[in-house]
């Protein structure tokens, strides 16, 4: 059986978001800002791969010690995987963080352009629900056009995001990479 490539939206996602932040929050010992809840999941109503995106939010100095605290805890530092501004970190096989839901995390200082991004987008649809349904639309259509080939499916939802940053964006940009 194919594994769905995205789910309708299920109302645990935020409760599953504040059980990864609640692990954190001790581990990190207040070197950092704020825990965010983004991407799709954040969304209520919106379609979305069952994977919860965290953003934790830090000054540019406490990126070394948040490294090392996220290790401790079994997180393994991706780097940037090609976002300035967004590091990402995987959770390790048979560690503390392996036990906790599905997520994707990422560390992100305070004020660059990738945070503002994801935030404005979560923030656009949360407060444009037609927008978002729009958007959940098209990823059921991608998913049925491209039979859950992922590749096909993000590259096909790469323009659709794009254009609802634009539109969240206080200058009307998106400098979100173009996926080919």
């Amino acid at each position: 059986m194919t594994t769905p490539l995205v789910t309708e939206y299920d109302p645990r996602w935020p409760g599953q978001f504040r059980t990864i932040a609640a692990a954190l929050g001790p581990i990190l010992d207040g070197q950092f800002l704020r825990i965010e809840h983004v991407g799709s999941t954040a969304v209520p109503g919106l379609v979305a791969k069952p994977i919860i995106d965290v953003v934790v939010i830090i000054e540019p100095d406490q990126l070394e010690g948040v490294i090392e605290r996220l290790r401790s805890l079994g997180f393994q530092h991706q780097g940037d995987l090609g976002i300035p501004g967004r590091e990402a970190f995987k959770p390790q096989p048979d560690t503390p963080a392996a036990s906790l839901p599905r997520q994707h995390l990422y560390v992100c200082p305070q004020g660059t352009r990738s945070l503002q991004e994801q935030l404005a987008f979560r923030d656009f649809l949360r407060s444009h629900p037609a927008e978002a349904e729009r958007l959940s639309e098209h990823k059921r259509d991608l998913c049925r056009r491209f039979d859950h080939d992922k590749g096909c499916y993000i590259r096909g939802k790469s323009d659709h995001v794009r254009e609802i940053i634009r539109a969240a964006m206080p200058d009307g940009r998106c400098l979100a990479p173009q996926v080919d």
